[in-house]
Formats: structure tokens, sequence, C-alpha cells
């Protein structure tokens, strides 16, 4: 199964992503297609299995999914192409902190909400790892941001990387730039720490990160941990939402 030119929105390493029709229901849907044959076993199938046994409100729930062992993986998703994604909302929810039209502890609920969706993926035995804004849809509703992570091309069952892993992206662990340590929930953890920061500081210079509201000792020593070396992090995404909660009850 393939997308016409005419159809395709995203076209990436591990997929292709467009709109297709259902002409029975005249419905629009989200339709990614896969490039590369699935392996047996596949830990994405697992989980996407998992998700539509028990949906998160924070996670993109494929409407079908279909996909064998020598064949490309085909996933039909709600179409949510009409929302903006947080890798560019996420400068405005940044000016509107700044500015006092949103509240910090609207974005520690944003924020706290997404990490639920991957404490969810972690309770289930799997690692996202591409938690970054621009995998993550943004709904503005009435009282809050909710968050709607997708693409799970590379969800993984934790397991030993021997060999270093090249990536350009910032968010990306540093450790995997060397190897030799577990990929677990740690991983998703440093890209949560990544979005909270770049949601509530900007990097006056490299590296060098100033808030653009007071954040408080304790949001500060969150994002520290969270962000820091692999063995002092939270173990898994459900430890950094708690403390967020912690965070925000405490002020």
């Amino acid at each position: 199964m393939t997308l016409n030119p005419a159809q395709v929105l995203h076209d990436r390493r591990w997929a292709r992503v467009g709109r297709v029709r259902d002409e029975a229901s005249g419905a629009t849907c989200m339709r990614k297609v896969g490039k590369l044959a699935l392996a047996e076993g596949s830990p994405v199938v697992d989980f996407l299995s998992a998700l539509v046994a028990e949906p998160h409100p924070n996670l993109l729930v494929p409407l079908s999914f279909s996909g064998v062992a020598g064949e490309a993986l085909v996933e039909d998703y709600p179409d949510l192409t009409g929302l903006k994604k947080l890798d560019v909302e996420g400068f405005e929810v940044r000016r509107e902190l700044s500015e006092g039209r949103l509240s910090l502890a609207h974005v520690v609920d944003l924020v706290a909400q997404l990490c639920d969706g991957v404490a969810f993926m972690h309770r289930t035995g799997f690692v996202h790892r591409d938690v970054r804004g621009t995998n993550v849809f943004l709904r503005r509703e009435p009282e809050r941001l909710v968050p709607i992570l997708f693409d799970y091309d590379l969800v993984t069952r934790p397991f030993f990387l021997r060999e270093s892993e090249l990536r350009v992206d910032l968010e990306a662990p540093p450790e995997v730039r060397v190897g030799y340590v577990m990929i677990d929930g740690r991983y998703d953890v440093y890209q949560l720490g990544w979005i909270i920061r770049k949601l509530t500081h900007y990097e006056a210079a490299p590296d060098i990160w100033t808030p653009v509201t007071p954040v408080g000792d304790a949001l500060r020593a969150i994002i520290g941990r969270a962000t820091g070396p692999f063995g002092e992090r939270f173990a898994d995404a459900g430890e950094l939402s708690a403390a967020l909660a912690a965070s925000q009850a405490s002020s």
C-alpha cells in the first residue's frame, strides 16, 4: 500500500505520512506507510497492540494498523493535521509564559500529561526514544494545554547499546554517542527534561539557559536531574511526573 505524491505530508527516513479519505465514511485519516519491512516480533507492533487495548489520552491511538514480518507496517490515525506541533507552538507557549498570559502551572501540567503518556509506555515495557516537540501535537482547550505524542517508529524494548549511536539532535541523551549503556526509560526522561527546559527557558548562549519566568528551586532541580548524568536521572517518566506534581503541590 502506497501514498501518491499529492497525499504525502512528510517523507521521513522510516515512513511516509499522508492523509487519505475513507470512501465509505468520507472521513479523513493520517496514514503512515513504513519504508522498511517488519522484523519478526517487532516491538512497534507489540506496542501498538498494547495501546489499542488500553488507550491513553496523551498518546495518539491508531484507528487500525496492519503488517506482518517481511511486510511494511501501515498505520491509520485520527487526522490531527489541523493542530500545531510543539516544536513550533512551544515558542508561542514560552512567549505567553514570559508575558504572564499563561501560568507556570499550565506549562508544568502540559509536561506532566506528556510524562504520563510516556510513563504508560514504560509501564508496558517500552521506550519511545523520540520524545521531541516535532512528534507532539498540541491541542488548546479552555483550561489546559493537551499534548498528544505521536510517531512510534523508534519504539523498542529496553536493551543494552554496545556501540555508539550517531545522533545529530541535541535532545538525544549524550551517553548514546559513546555507547555501552542501557537504553531504558532514562532515555525518554532526558528528552522530557529538554522539553520542560525549552518551554520555560531560552538559550542565552550555548548551553546557558535563562528562565523566562521565575521557576523556583524545585523545578530547576527537576530539570537538572532529568537532563543530568545517566545514573542520576529519574528512572522513568512516572518518577518524573510524580516529581513535577510534588513541585506544584509545594509551590
